[in-house]
């Protein structure tokens, strides 16, 4: 990952912040964060930024009631260790708009590569470690490790994700790609990632499960 990618990351987080900061002055209650931290699924690749699945589930959380900001922080290609990296800087230590909650989609990149199963699990643990310390709410999306593995690195790795969302309380969906992975209708030309049927479809599975997560946060 190149620093022009992790720059523009806390750049987009840190303006986000300026604008809460900003209108708390008008506002007794600021929105609820949500930081959305992924790879190519979550960054919306090949779609205009409108179609990524996290600018419609903003759309459907504020056309619902739910007062919120929606921020992208999802990399192309990103792997948990490169998540694992950046993610200190988009957790301000000293802000008093730290994010409300993450939903944290990597791992598929690692599964593709191949990586050793015990270091992806203890990226991921520290990631929700670093959030969950923050207060902040975790909604974790799994994925099933690539289907050129074997079925037991792909039982394996999927384990992970429930293993890590018992331990840090985390809400959970299992695998982020069920319904859309070898559904043409839902995906790009490349038969990989998501087209904008699929965002919707993404951002509708994870809604339920978000505002479950914003009712236990604060604002």
């Amino acid at each position: 990952m190149t620093d022009r990618c992790l720059n523009l990351c806390a750049l987009l987080l840190a303006a986000s912040l300026f604008c809460f900061a900003s209108a708390s002055s008008a506002s007794a209650a600021s929105p609820h964060l949500i930081l959305v931290v992924g790879d190519s699924v979550t960054a919306g690749y090949g779609l205009p930024p409108e179609q990524s699945f996290p600018a419609v589930l903003q759309t459907m959380l504020l056309q619902s009631g739910h007062d919120v900001e929606v921020v992208n922080a999802g990399v192309s290609g990103d792997t948990t260790a490169d998540g694992l990296a950046r993610l200190p800087k988009l957790f301000p230590p000293h802000s008093r708009h730290r994010p409300n909650l993450l939903i944290l989609q990597l791992g598929a990149n690692d599964g593709i590569q191949g990586r050793d199963l015990a270091q992806v699990e203890a990226n991921l643990d520290a990631m929700l470690a670093l959030a969950r310390g923050q207060g902040a709410q975790v909604l974790l999306a799994g994925s099933h490790g690539g289907s050129r593995r074997s079925d037991e690195y792909r039982r394996a790795f999927a384990d992970i994700y429930r293993r890590l969302a018992y331990k840090h309380g985390a809400g959970l969906y299992p695998v982020l790609g069920a319904g859309i992975l070898g559904n043409p209708e839902y995906l790009q030309q490349d038969g990989a990632h998501p087209n904008e049927a699929g965002a919707r479809l993404i951002a509708r599975n994870l809604y339920p499960l978000v505002v479950e997560l914003l009712g236990r946060s604060q604002p």
